[in-house]
């Protein structure tokens, strides 16, 4: 038997996801919330009308509509004809590889609504940006704490979390500073 945990919250209009050891989630789960704690206290964001005959309302994307990130998403995103998200442009700095892959993450997930990333579609994207990496386990350790990951060996998986959308949204605007 597996010791994996899994933990589901909402508090306000944040939300937190995490599975894996206990050790690993609990971190996560500290990390979340001394980022809430940080966050400014925002009014609930407004239901958006559907366009459904019932009138039922849609709850806003929990990746936000910040409107400087709708802005550079066509100028740092390419979709390909073959599917894959690949970065016109490459961040800069220490984490240069590392902040490539959460924005390849991030581009899967706006772009194509692909939460869940394939590590080796993950590794084609990444090749294609011009980053030369060998495995994304190894180059998203640094923002391990802002990754669900699952699967195992090709089939592993990758997903932002909330907070690592609020870093994908930090890397995404500091691009062109």
């Amino acid at each position: 038997m597996t010791n994996s945990h899994r933990i589901k919250i909402k508090i306000g209009t944040a939300e937190f996801e995490a599975e894996g050891e206990q050790s690993a989630v609990q971190a996560q789960f500290d990390a979340f919330m001394r980022a809430i704690e940080k966050a400014p206290v925002a009014p609930t964001p407004p239901a958006v009308e559907s366009g459904g005959p019932t009138g039922e309302r849609a709850a806003a994307s929990p990746l936000g509509n910040d409107e400087r990130v709708e802005q550079l998403l066509a100028s740092v995103f390419e979709q390909r004809q073959d599917g894959i998200i690949s970065l016109k442009v490459l961040p800069k700095g220490d984490n240069r590889d590392a902040d490539a892959l959460m924005l390849i993450l991030f581009g899967y997930a706006r772009l194509k609504g692909q939460d869940d990333v394939l590590a080796t579609q993950l590794l084609r994207a990444a090749q294609q940006s011009g980053v030369s990496i060998d495995r994304p386990a190894n180059t998203l350790a640094t923002y391990d704490l802002l990754l669900i990951r699952g699967g195992q060996r090709k089939g592993t998986t990758y997903r932002l979390n909330n907070v690592g959308v609020a870093k994908a949204k930090e890397i995404l605007v500091g691009i062109f500073k």
